[in-house]
């Protein structure tokens, strides 16, 4: 229903078009566009040759050893960032379409070596926590040496408990707990008696 897809957090495209409309329009949600050049002609043979480590997107993964099976030819859409590329043409791409954020993988993960590796499930963290950030949450963790601010549902002290067993306290202001820098790589801890959080820092 349209009801539904408008409230969607991530609309994930598999092959082809959307059902509902056109790819890459401007309404709504962020979208995943999965071996978005389904339908061209395969290039077999055909290796990453370069990618972007700095973007958000491919954070951690190495790309250089995959191999694929067949990967089609793809045109880059206008404005779209390249951030892997292959002999073949662009293989992940960062589009934006007015507000609406995109990433398109021109191939079909089941036909590589990718989801055997430890790049897949790095790539498919990186996509999701890109296109549908935290808001004042702390999905799967904070990197070391960057402070964060989580909702907290108490204005009340909270006790911090770090991987090494240190502790400290700090107080939520008007819902808002304000992170200093974390440093110590592992699982920390939020606790203000009532409610309880645990997150890693890696």
């Amino acid at each position: 229903p349209a009801a539904a897809e408008e409230a969607a957090d991530l609309e994930i495209v598999f092959g082809g078009q959307p059902v509902s409309r056109p790819a890459l329009q401007t309404e709504g949600p962020p979208l995943l566009w999965i071996d978005a050049a389904a339908g061209g002609e395969t290039v077999a043979g055909a290796g990453v040759l370069s990618w972007d480590r700095t973007h958000p997107a491919l954070r951690f993964v190495e790309l250089r050893a995959i191999r694929f099976g067949r990967l089609r030819p793809a045109e880059r859409p206008p404005g779209a960032r390249v951030l892997a590329e292959t002999g073949a043409g662009p293989l992940i791409l960062d589009a934006r379409v007015g507000e609406r954020r995109a990433l398109l993988w021109n191939f079909d993960p089941a036909d590589s070596d990718l989801p055997l590796r430890a790049a897949f499930p790095l790539l498919v963290h990186n996509a999701l926590e890109y296109l549908v950030p935290a808001d004042g949450g702390l999905p799967g963790g904070v990197a070391a040496g960057v402070a964060e601010t989580v909702r907290w549902p108490a204005s009340c002290p909270v006790r911090w408990t770090s991987p090494s067993g240190g502790a400290r306290v700090a107080v939520a202001e008007a819902g808002v707990l304000r992170m200093p820098t974390l440093e110590e790589i592992g699982v920390w801890q939020l606790d203000d008696g009532e409610c309880r959080l645990s997150f890693g820092v890696s």
